[in-house]
């Protein structure tokens, strides 16, 4: 229990902008042993294809973020801060994950698996959803979708998108 609290504290104690290959390295090391992950807040992104396969099932991840760093980041040592990276999160197993709040802005998401993941306000703006099953998932229509690449594979022009289960999602963009 003490090195989990200490992994936790050296992952999150400090906003990014960006990841460190040392912190990846070891929240891999925790899913691989089947160690409860919790990393609520954390800064992941522009991963590229690090995680892209990983099993996050039941993980606690509100308030992380997995999108593109699409700003100017802070230049910090040891961090990889590649402007325009984005995150490839293709067939991660977010199931049963806590993901309220996260930012998947741009990351790529194909075929990645939400099931019974709570995505209560969860961005997905210019995010790539093919394959996703939307509906499989806790409190999807309140997630954000703008400019977002839907399941079906297309990004979607309406104000709304209707998944082939009947559910309607709002696409709208916040100003």
């Amino acid at each position: 229990m003490r090195v989990l609290i200490k992994i936790m504290i050296l992952l999150f104690s400090t906003k990014i902008f960006g990841y460190n290959e040392l912190q990846v390295k070891k929240l891999k090391k925790l899913v691989s042993s089947g160690t409860f992950i919790n990393a609520s807040g954390a800064d992941f992104r522009g991963l590229g294809n690090l995680f892209k396969g990983l099993n996050l099932s039941g993980a606690q991840l509100s308030g992380a973020s997995f999108g593109s760093i699409s700003k100017n980041p802070i230049v910090q040592a040891g961090l990889n801060q590649k402007l325009g990276a984005i995150s490839n999160l293709s067939n991660v197993n977010f199931s049963k994950a806590m993901l309220i709040s996260v930012n998947f802005e741009k990351a790529i998401l194909e075929n990645a698996n939400f099931s019974q993941a709570d995505l209560l306000y969860a961005n997905f703006s210019q995010a790539d959803l093919t394959g996703v099953d939307l509906d499989a998932a806790k409190n999807a229509t309140s997630a954000l979708f703008c400019e977002t690449i839907m399941p079906d594979g297309k990004k979607h022009t309406g104000s709304t998108w209707t998944s082939a289960g009947g559910k309607v999602y709002q696409l709208h963009c916040v100003a």
